[in-house]
């Protein structure tokens, strides 16, 4: 098996497995996406080890993996660099001030100098005025009610990375 970063070339494939997993979701009807706009928007740089290593402005990279011995890949990650806030706090005595507004602009510029595409962080769902200040128009953050968060950390993301290089691939 082999996993290499996309070439424009690929773009048809890439499409097929857009309309296929928005299949899959019952969201075909969704996909807007062309091979045109995939040329446009997708990232075909050699080796993005970094959020700032391309040549271009795209930021958008997708990864496709084909079996041993077959030339057509059979599934692809899409994928591209973003920031996850882990933590905001402020102290109680400095709260609604203006402070975890000016830290989301701070982060949000990081995102875009690393032409991120996303700036995104989980909320307790009791924490309503968490919630109100995030949603409102000041911020203009919106819920992800159809999507379970997934994380791979600590030892299980080690254990992760190590297995395909045990594997020596």
């Amino acid at each position: 098996m082999s996993i290499r970063l996309a070439r424009a070339e690929d773009v048809p494939i890439i499409l097929e497995f857009i309309r296929g997993l928005a299949e899959y979701e019952d969201a075909l009807e969704e996909v807007i996406a062309t091979e045109k706009s995939l040329l446009e928007t997708l990232s075909f740089d050699t080796s993005p080890t970094s959020p700032t290593s391309t040549n271009s402005h795209k930021n958008i990279y997708t990864a496709l993996i084909t079996p041993v011995n077959e030339t057509v890949p059979v599934g692809m990650a899409l994928y591209f660099y973003s920031i996850y806030l882990e933590d905001l706090y402020i102290q109680p005595s400095a709260r609604r001030s203006g402070y975890g507004l000016r830290l989301l602009e701070f982060l949000a510029g990081q995102v875009m100098a690393v032409r991120g595409v996303r700036l995104e962080w989980s909320v307790l769902r009791a924490s309503r005025s968490g919630l109100a200040f995030y949603e409102s128009e000041r911020v203009g953050a919106k819920r992800l009610e159809e999507w379970v968060g997934m994380v791979v950390e600590g030892d299980a993301l080690e254990r992760l990375a190590r297995q395909r290089v045990e594997r020596r691939e």
